[in-house]
Order: structure tokens, then C-alpha cells, then sequence
């Protein structure tokens, strides 16, 4: 709460520990040294799929440590519609992405937020810079939130999505398209191991000295029998029968 609030006055997680730090030690440094503008990283968080909370606090995790090493980070969050939009600090703290998205879809929360930060900035003497903390674009496909004929280079994605999209190679693909570059694999490979059958058969068919791989088997509904659980577990106990451990997980 306390960053929030923070945030709402315009100020990111090292300035106010700064200011909290040079009122009992006025020596200590005012400022840390930031990195160029053109190097500004974006990270991306939230997506679609049940992943997205723990997805909005590996993001927001990655811009804590990107601005410690004295970056000026941009966020942008992916909505449940596979949309996008740019948020500030203030949006990005909050505790998952449903909650960001129901807030900004409220004229009245917006509106309260943006009141009481002008009044914290003026009572704390921050200046007006820190209402981009506050700011928020409309959700657009990802081509608008990097245009193509964008007068500065494109930035850096960090990718902080889990699952999904994020995952699977989608992003990856529009990413490249757009000329953006970002970290992790690329679309081919990350198509590859987000199916955790076809990773398995493709690391076996490498034959790679030392790395073993479990036999697998893939197992649909239709294979089962139905919807029913116990018709599932019948079959499933069946199918597997005298193998020994076995390991069930989704195969996506």
C-alpha cells in the first residue's frame, strides 16, 4: 500500500526509500545514475490465460530489478482479450491483473486516482513528472503499442507472461514481425515447448549422449471414455497399468 501510494505522489520504489534514507542521512546520494532512453525496456504482463496473476508479479518482479539497475521501465499489460495497454507504475502494483483491468475500466477510479495524486505531488513537492505514474492507453493491438513508423527505436520487451500466448509463440511471432526484440526463445522453438509432447519427442529424436526421456503417451478425452470422472480414472488406471510411477500433467 505504501508503494501505491507512493507511486500516486510520483514516486518509483528507489526514490522513496532514497528520500526516506536522506532524511536521517542527508549524505546519502540523491539520485542513481539511469540508463539511456533509447535503452528504456518494456515489460510485459497479465495475458489471458489462469496464469496472469502470478504473470503480473513475475512483471512486475522484473521491473523492480530492471529499475534498480537504473532503468526507467514502461509496462504493458495484456488483457484477457489478448489486447494491450501501457500502464503506469501506480496500475502495475496493484495485486493482479483482474483487479488492474476492473480499475481502469472505471471512470471513477481513475478519476480518484489521478485527484489524490495531484494532491500528494503538491503536498509532497515531487513536481508534475510523476503523474505518468498514473497514466493508462487504451487496450489496442500490439502493432499500435510498437508502430512501425515510430520515430525512435524500438525498445526492449521483456516478456513476463505465463502460458498461453506468451508462451506458445504468439507473441513471440508479432514481436518479430514488428522488429521488437525480447528475451526467451523464439516462435518455433517456443511452439515446440509449450507442448510438453512434442518437446519430449523432439529432445528423444535429437539423441543427445546422457539426456533421457521418459516414454509418453498422450491421452485425449475421447481415450478416457468421457466426461465422467470416475469413467476418466477407470480408464486412466487401465492405460497404465504395470508401468510403474506414472506422471499426468496437461499436455499444453
Amino acid at each position: 500500500v505504501t508503494f501505491i501510494q507512493s507511486s500516486m505522489a510520483g514516486l518509483n520504489h528507489g526514490q522513496l526509500i532514497r528520500r526516506l534514507l536522506r532524511a536521517v542521512c542527508p549524505a546519502f546520494p540523491a539520485a542513481v545514475e539511469r540508463g539511456p532512453a533509447a535503452a528504456r525496456p518494456v515489460v510485459l504482463l497479465g495475458g489471458p490465460p489462469s496464469e496472469r496473476h502470478v504473470a503480473r508479479q513475475s512483471g512486475f518482479c522484473v521491473g523492480l530489478c530492471l529499475a534498480a539497475a537504473g532503468h526507467e521501465v514502461e509496462y504493458v499489460l495484456m488483457d484477457r482479450q489478448s489486447r494491450f495497454r501501457r500502464i503506469g507504475l501506480f496500475w502495475a502494483l496493484h495485486h493482479d491483473g483482474d483487479e488492474i483491468e476492473e480499475l481502469l475500466a472505471s471512470p471513477t477510479a481513475r478519476a480518484d486516482a489521478v485527484r489524490m495524486g495531484a494532491t500528494l505531488r503538491d503536498e509532497l513537492h515531487t513536481g508534475r513528472d510523476g503523474a505518468t505514474y498514473l497514466d493508462a492507453g487504451d487496450a489496442v493491438g500490439l502493432d499500435e503499442i510498437f508502430p512501425a513508423d515510430a520515430p525512435s527505436a524500438p525498445p526492449f520487451v521483456f516478456i513476463a507472461l505465463h502460458g498461453g500466448p506468451g508462451e506458445a509463440g504468439t507473441v513471440q511471432a508479432a514481436l518479430d514481425h514488428l522488429g521488437v526484440a525480447y528475451n526467451g526463445a523464439g516462435p518455433a522453438a517456443s511452439a515446440v515447448c509449450a507442448d510438453k509432447y512434442v518437446a519430449g519427442e523432439t529432445v528423444r529424436s535429437a539423441s543427445v549422449a546422457g539426456v533421457a526421456v521418459v516414454p509418453q503417451r498422450p491421452i485425449t478425452r475421447l481415450d478416457l471414455g468421457g466426461r465422467d470422472p470416475d469413467t476418466i480414472f477407470a480408464a486412466l488406471a487401465g492405460a497404465v497399468a504395470g508401468s510403474g510411477a506414472i506422471v499426468l500433467k496437461p499436455r499444453a
